[in-house]
């Protein structure tokens, strides 16, 4: 004969009702017309629509490309012929995509490489896709340099100028949310 089990799920249930209720409430995700309301109130000036946009993020020209059938974004800048890149340097970018370059990214794509951040479109809010396109901006423009896009380690804004840039975006981003407007 086997001895009876005991009922676990309750206290499992407790603790998912207790969590649920007490998790800090998440921004809302960006749709077509949230991220067009959104690089509008970044003022960096976006030319386009229908999840296609043009802009200019910290002097650098940068795509915003969405997709919400497939749900997903696309932020990206040209940096340099991708023929440019020795043995040498595409070794640099590399370790840059590991230690320096963080949520942003160098990729190759055709003859050209980009800086290049690439999301889930439902899981990303406001001031994330504000911290995104400094950050590709920061990272095209360091190419060369620090091939760093701003963020330190700890995937905060650093002291640069670089940071600053992405601190700047998401605080326009977070100075107007459909949240905080009557």
């Amino acid at each position: 004969m086997s001895s009876p089990r005991r009922c676990t799920t309750r206290p499992i249930a407790a603790l998912l009702v207790l969590l649920t209720c007490t998790l800090p409430p998440t921004a809302p995700a960006l749709d077509l017309a949230g991220l067009a309301a959104l690089l509008e109130r970044l003022d960096v000036e976006a030319i386009g629509g229908a999840g296609q946009w043009r802009a200019v993020v910290g002097g650098r020209a940068v795509m915003v490309l969405a997709d919400p059938s497939h749900g997903r974004l696309r932020i990206q800048a040209h940096v340099t012929a991708a023929d440019a890149l020795d043995e040498a340097l595409l070794r640099r970018v590399l370790e840059a995509d590991f230690a320096t370059a963080l949520e942003a990214r160098y990729a190759i794509g055709g003859t050209t490489l980009w800086s290049l951040y690439s999301a889930d479109l439902a899981a990303l809010d406001a001031a994330g896709c504000a911290a995104a396109l400094g950050q590709v901006a920061n990272l095209a423009a360091s190419f060369g340099r620090e091939y760093a896009s701003g963020l330190g380690p700890d995937g905060r804004p650093d002291a640069s100028p670089r940071g600053a840039l992405v601190t700047d975006l998401v605080a326009r981003a977070a100075a107007a949310t459909p949240e905080q407007t009557p």
